[in-house]
């Protein structure tokens, strides 16, 4: 929501018409459609009118009011933003919609890391964004880089592991309630909105981590498969090549196929399923 960047520019253009934007913002934004689109719009970029009501991480942070809710639910949907990645342009078809690209932004970052690091010619590397981490290549001893999965029911201040995965170049994003998250009468809400219900999903999952060869779609995909659920999960992750962890409230870890090997509890408090 930086000042002149493609989405303040699209979000203030909302309702009116086409504007240009960069290929890249062009290439995430058709991404982030494709993934509302499979995943039936329970993720979906447009989720701005609500994502700025409950204010995650900011000076604001409340429950809004379910009139509120109610009333600006219907000005999301990802079929009334339409992107040409032809000529670039891209346009917001009512005037109250909004984009929010909280959930791509970590793992782009990522991407755009990796993609200098080879532009300037390195045969390894890694980095990490918020959730996000990217690695390009074998370590310099040509063993695989070791990705810590963070234990979900630790704090900022106590964080910890509850598993490594070995990897190869690729990337790694976890979603889970204990990032952005605020306690109102007792009860926690986290960042994670179900965009067809404007609330934290409550699916009795805690995490999700997926790995995939691009850094925005791990992202991005880390949050859809969190608000489907480890059943709806599997055609979206097959859709796109990858693999996830899913962390339930009662510590239950379930891993798919392709991770299994590649992937081992470090915490005893967790128990691997299936």
């Amino acid at each position: 929501r930086i000042d002149g960047s493609d989405i303040n520019r699209l979000n203030k253009a909302a309702g009116t018409d086409w504007i240009s934007i960069q290929p890249e913002t062009a290439k995430m934004l058709k991404m982030s459609l494709d993934i509302a689109q499979k995943s039936g719009g329970v993720f979906d970029p447009t989720v701005l009118p609500i994502s700025s009501m409950w204010d995650f991480g900011g000076s604001n942070q409340h429950v809004p009011a379910k009139a509120d809710i109610q009333k600006f639910l219907k000005d999301i949907d990802y079929k009334n933003l339409r992107v040409n990645t032809g000529n670039n342009t891209a346009s917001l078809r009512n005037h109250l919609m909004g984009i929010d690209l909280g959930a791509v932004g970590k793992g782009a970052a990522c991407d755009s890391a990796i993609a200098a690091y080879r532009s300037a010619g390195a045969d390894y590397g890694i980095v990490a964004a918020g959730g996000s981490i990217g690695v390009l290549g074998h370590k310099a001893d040509g063993s695989p880089w070791s990705i810590a999965i963070r234990d979900p029911t630790t704090t900022d201040s106590n964080a910890a592991e509850m598993g490594e995965i070995s990897l190869t170049s690729g990337y790694v994003s976890t979603s889970g309630t204990y990032e952005k998250c605020f306690k109102q009468n007792g009860i926690l809400y986290h960042h994670l909105l179900n965009a067809k219900t404007g609330y934290p999903e409550n699916n009795g999952l805690i995490s999700v981590t997926v790995v995939v060869n691009n850094g925005a779609v791990s992202d991005a995909l880390s949050t859809a498969c969190f608000l489907l659920g480890r059943e709806k999960s599997v055609s979206l992750l097959k859709a796109y090549n990858a693999e996830a962890i899913f962390i339930d409230s009662k510590n239950n870890v379930y891993v798919s196929d392709g991770l299994k090997s590649k992937f081992n509890i470090t915490n005893s408090k967790f128990i691997q399923k299936g």
